[in-house]
């Protein structure tokens, strides 16, 4: 496999495997920063036999037309042969002109190139404002790009889907937070009535506040949308401390849980086609 142009002790790195509908290749895009902020990237496709000794790392055609985030994995998705991006996800990061919390840039796997206009995301005017960077997440969902928005105030996990035309976006679901997520269901006792309580109560009503506050601390934060399964339920990454795959039924509301994910541990991707012959979970 050829080298890759990004060497160096202060370059950061993010990959993103993708495919092209019209050849059926895969392609790896690979996007890294210099320490000065600086954002580059160069494709590779991936071939098989030869050991991949014939598989050499290209130059893109153009650069990201804003800084993206490359290194977080809910903040892009693959449609359509397509890479979608959003900026950077800390909020303290500085942020190109004319570029909203929810703006998108795209990368074209099959031209090679990033698409010179960026698109606009979904949330209202009055949401648009930097703090509600780290809320926001992409996935693709049954061949179509969806917005993920957590919206902690108002306690719901909102669900936008892009149209066919790429231009206008429509509101798929509006999940109750507490259905898909463990430790919203109570809010923690610390007002001042509660805190005044605990102090009459000496220390065993301490030590039960305090619980409950590193319980609401280690509550699950983030739902990852990852396939929609046959039934019309969406299997999602539940992390937080720990984590789960669960299969939440959005007309219902039932959440089941399938999987368990330990602490630091990683979803990569959900396959719910038939298993070969012989071949078990």
């Amino acid at each position: 496999m050829g080298c890759s142009a990004a060497t160096g002790r202060n370059v950061s790195s993010g990959y993103t495997l993708g495919k092209v509908p019209a050849t059926g290749e895969h392609k790896l895009l690979h996007v890294y920063a210099a320490a000065n902020g600086s954002q580059s990237s160069e494709v590779l496709t991936i071939t098989t036999g030869g050991g991949g000794g014939g598989c050499q790392w290209r130059a893109t055609r153009s650069h990201p037309p804003m800084r993206i985030e490359h290194g977080i994995s809910r903040s892009s998705a693959t449609v359509g042969g397509v890479v979608h991006f959003l900026s950077p996800a800390t909020t303290s990061a500085p942020r190109d002109r004319g570029v909203e919390c929810d703006t998108i840039a795209a990368f074209d796997l099959a031209t090679e190139q990033w698409r010179p206009a960026l698109m606009d995301g979904p949330l209202p005017a009055d949401q648009r404002h930097r703090g509600q960077r780290p809320n926001l997440g992409l996935a693709a969902l049954d061949g179509r790009l969806v917005a993920v928005h957590h919206d902690y105030p108002g306690r719901t996990i909102n669900l936008w889907s892009l149209t066919p035309n790429a231009t206008t976006w429509t509101k798929l679901h509006s999940l109750p937070i507490k259905n898909v997520l463990r430790g919203w269901e109570e809010e923690p006792t610390s007002h001042p009535a509660a805190a005044a309580e605990a102090k009459r109560g000496g220390r065993s009503k301490k030590r039960k506040k305090k619980e409950e506050e590193v319980r609401w601390l280690c509550r699950e934060k983030v739902a990852q949308p990852l396939a929609m399964v046959g039934d019309g339920r969406m299997a999602v990454w539940a992390r937080g401390c720990e984590g789960a795959v669960r299969l939440h039924d959005p007309r219902t509301g039932a959440c089941e849980e399938v999987a368990q994910v330990e602490k630091c541990g990683c979803v990569l991707g959900f396959y719910s086609g038939p298993l070969a012959q012989g071949e078990e979970f």
